[in-house]
């Protein structure tokens, strides 16, 4: 629960998912405070303006990152299936189900480590007052 609520709001304060949604889709209306570039481009809060290098780089980070995310997410769908069936067994055996939630928390763990590694590396690309309002839009998203 924690590191879901976690991803969103690390997505909400690095501006959603920037060109994450299926091109055979015709892509939502941009809410008024998105900056809505010539591509359609919605992804980036107004506040943030980044250049069209920066918008570059955080696309490329965004995606190294969400597929690293996804495979942990899949992983971590599993072993909750597995502790769920485990759980409504006749006789659940205690031990296997410890060890199954530490293998459940052990992936929840790796994916909060793996936002925290996207963030520093986003600050890299941000200019200094770009970084300041991203850090402050996270924390205050977290702290909702």
């Amino acid at each position: 629960m924690l590191i879901t609520a976690l991803m969103v709001a690390f997505l909400l304060a690095c501006g959603g998912m920037p060109g994450a949604q299926e091109e055979d889709r015709e892509p939502p209306a941009a809410p008024p405070h998105r900056h809505v570039d010539k591509e359609g481009d919605r992804g980036f809060p107004d506040e943030l303006k980044p250049s069209a290098e920066q918008k570059k780089q955080l696309k490329k980070i965004h995606f190294r990152y969400e597929e690293k995310r996804q495979d942990i997410i899949l992983k971590l769908q599993n072993k909750k299936s597995e502790l769920a069936l485990m759980l409504n067994e006749d006789t659940p055996d205690r031990k296997k189900i410890d060890k199954k939630l530490k293998e459940v928390m052990g992936l929840e763990h790796r994916l909060q480590v793996l936002m925290l590694d996207e963030f520093f590396e986003i600050r890299t690309v941000l200019k200094p007052g770009q970084r300041k309002f991203f850090t402050r839009r996270l924390v205050r998203v977290i702290l909702k």
